[in-house]
């Protein structure tokens, strides 16, 4: 009868853990590239666009909102790719980096949520970066008052307010506005990584929980060690029972 070797078994899952670990780094490495692409694709296409317009003189106004056609849909693409990030990211954190289990010797995510969530990079948020995490945005807002500009200038009827022109490019400032903001919106979830990874970390804690794959005093640990406090279920629990 051949014996059950313990030590096998457990090398064998930090391994398969391992794996896991680097397939799941490559998947994020993947969706950062993306995201780098997104950025200079539509950086340099609007750049490239405006130099167009502005050699050709065109003086229309309705062009320069053009480029809400790709800034809107590619800031919600790159958001996606974030909010993936973020969710792989948590999973890592919570199930492949806990000290208390295997694969103990990957601390990168952990480390890094940890180091952003303490305040340790707030130094480093200069000017020069804030632009360049609000880039969608500041092109957003170039082409919105490129347009304003154009309108008033050259294509607004100041001898007629109601005419057709002036009625359409209100509306359409209007609503370039409301883009402007929509955008901004988008931007603003998109920086908020810290935020973002501590929202499915928590939603990873509780499922692990819940399926009984860590206890609850791991949960709790696990809970104060990441997002620094104890959760609030657990803190419920204990006052009932203090009631009882």
């Amino acid at each position: 009868m051949t014996m059950y070797n313990t030590r096998k078994f457990l090398k064998d899952i930090d391994n398969a853990k391992e794996q896991e670990y680097l397939v799941l780094r490559e998947a994020v490495w993947k969706r950062m590239e993306a995201q780098r692409t997104i950025s200079s694709f539509v950086f340099t296409t609007t750049l490239a666009f405006y130099t167009i317009v502005f050699a050709a003189e065109i003086k229309v106004h309705y062009v320069f909102l053009i480029p809400f056609l790709i800034l809107m849909p590619f800031s919600c693409k790159e958001l996606s790719h974030k909010i993936s990030i973020s969710y792989i990211a948590s999973y890592q954190i919570v199930c492949l980096e806990n000290n208390h289990n295997v694969a103990n010797a990957f601390t990168w995510e952990t480390d890094f949520f940890l180091f952003k969530k303490k305040g340790y990079l707030e130094h480093k948020q200069g000017v020069y970066r804030k632009i360049v995490d609000l880039e969608f945005l500041m092109l957003g807002i170039i082409s919105y008052v490129l347009y304003l500009v154009y309108f008033i200038v050259f294509n607004l009827n100041k001898n007629a307010v109601f005419c057709l022109n002036n009625v359409f490019g209100v509306v359409l400032a209007v609503i370039s506005f409301a883009l402007v903001l929509a955008i901004g919106r988008v931007t603003y979830e998109y920086n908020e990584y810290t935020n973002s990874t501590e929202f499915f970390v928590k939603k990873w804690l509780k499922y692990m929980l819940e399926e009984k794959r860590i206890d609850k005093d791991t949960y709790k640990m696990r809970y104060k060690e990441l997002i620094g406090k104890e959760p609030e279920d657990t803190k419920n629990s204990t006052i009932d029972r203090k009631l009882l």
